[in-house]
C-alpha cells in the first residue's frame, strides 16, 4: 500500500476526530509551510473559513496516526461543491477549463466519510480540465 493509501486508512479509522463545525473534507496530501507544498505526507482538512482562534470544540488535532494535520480554507468552488452538488455539477459541465479544480480520488466528505467523487451528481464526473478545448465560433458579417 502506498503512503496515500496508508493515510486514507488512518483517516477512515479516525473520521470522528475531523468532524468539527466548519470542516468540509479530509484527504491525504502534503503539508504546506508558508504557502509552499513540502514533501511531508499529511492529512489535509478543508474548512469553510480558516480562523486564527477557534473554540476547543472546533480545534482539529495537530497529528493523527503519526501524520500532521494541515488545515486549509476551501476555495469558492470547493465550497460550492460541498453546499450545492447539483449546481457544482452544472458548473463543471458548462464552466471554463481554467476554473477546474484538481481532483483528489481519496478526498472524503467529513460528515459521511464517502469519497467526494462518489457523492457528486453524474454530470460532474468528468472534470473541466479533461474536456476538449476546441470551440466553434461563427462570425456574421
Amino acid at each position: 500500500m502506498n503512503t496515500f493509501g496508508k493515510i486514507d486508512q488512518v483517516i477512515k479509522k479516525n473520521l470522528r476526530s475531523f468532524r468539527k463545525k466548519g470542516a468540509l473534507t479530509v484527504r491525504p496530501g502534503y503539508r504546506m509551510v508558508e504557502g509552499w507544498v513540502t514533501k511531508q505526507p499529511a492529512i489535509v482538512v478543508t474548512v469553510e473559513q480558516k480562523r486564527k482562534k477557534v473554540t476547543r470544540q472546533q480545534t482539529l488535532p495537530s497529528r493523527v496516526g503519526g501524520y500532521p494535520v494541515d488545515v486549509r480554507e476551501a476555495t469558492p468552488v470547493q465550497k460550492l461543491r460541498h453546499s450545492n452538488p447539483q449546481q457544482y455539477a452544472t458548473f463543471v459541465a458548462t464552466g471554463r477549463r481554467e476554473y477546474a479544480e484538481p481532483e483528489f480520488p481519496l478526498e472524503r466528505d467529513i460528515k459521511t466519510g464517502q469519497t467526494i467523487k462518489s457523492r457528486l451528481p453524474r454530470q460532474a464526473a468528468e472534470p473541466l480540465a479533461a474536456k476538449p478545448a476546441h470551440r466553434v465560433f461563427v462570425w456574421v458579417v
